[in-house]
């Protein structure tokens, strides 16, 4: 089971949720995979059933080295690592299969990840994208907002640290239990398109509806709207990704 800012670090609707189903289902074992904000101590505030073990929290936006492993080269690589996260995250209708194989690079390949990132060439390739992925448009979205050089690298950042969730291994399991489609759904994703296990998406609230709403509410600029909704809307179509045969 993975989970975003919820169980077992915050007392609540889902908390409670999560408890009563991995407490109900007595006869399975489960493993507990939190996303939670790096840089802030966070203690536990549920104590998990005797049947589910605790696996370490993945830390979005902290300090800590990606995980790593011995590097190899892969033929055929034409797009960037932040170019195919855009491509598949980004436009309205986003090329699933594109994030497919970028987030399971990021799986088997860790070690390029910052490597990736801080090229001056795939900062190039990105902004080349991102300029074109703008002029796109589609019926049921609104116009894509401008951006300047500082939303340009938030965005940027954002994607780093899409690629920093995909990156951490997970265990072997029978059933991928996904409680939130946006950052919890990411490494199941990549399970799923590595063994081809299947995933189980179950929602306390609708998230893409709950990140447009919050996007507003917290009063972000129309780039940050834009690629909070769209990277969340994409996420709630990515379940659908293909394994590759």
């Amino acid at each position: 089971m993975t989970t975003e800012g919820t169980y077992p670090y915050a007392v609540g609707g889902v908390s409670s949720w999560c408890d009563v189903l991995i407490g109900g289902l007595r006869g399975i074992d489960w493993d507990v995979l939190p996303l939670i904000a790096g840089g802030r101590h966070m203690s536990q505030r549920v104590k998990l059933p005797p049947n589910a073990r605790l696996l370490r929290p993945i830390e979005l936006w902290s300090e800590d080295r990606a995980p790593r492993r011995m590097p190899y080269r892969q033929s055929g690589e034409s797009l960037s690592l932040p170019t195919q996260l855009l491509r598949g995250l980004m436009p309205w209708e986003g090329d699933l299969e594109q994030l497919r194989v970028a987030l399971v690079q990021c799986r088997l390949r860790p070690q390029s990840i910052r490597r990736e990132f801080r090229s001056r060439d795939s900062w190039q390739k990105f902004l080349a994208e991102l300029e074109q992925l703008l002029t796109e448009s589609h019926l049921e979205s609104a116009p894509a907002p401008i951006y300047d050089a500082i939303e340009a690298a938030r965005l940027y950042q954002a994607l780093y640290w899409v690629a920093r969730t995909a990156a951490v291994p997970t265990p072997p399991c029978d059933l991928l239990h996904v409680t939130a489609a946006g950052w919890a759904g990411v490494p199941a994703l990549v399970h799923k398109a590595l063994y081809g296990t299947p995933l189980l998406l179950t929602e306390h609230g609708v998230y893409v509806r709950e990140a447009y709403l919050a996007s507003v509410r917290d009063g972000a600029s129309r780039p940050g709207q834009g690629h909070t909704s769209r990277g969340s809307r994409s996420a709630s179509r990515a379940p659908r990704m293909p394994r590759p045969t």
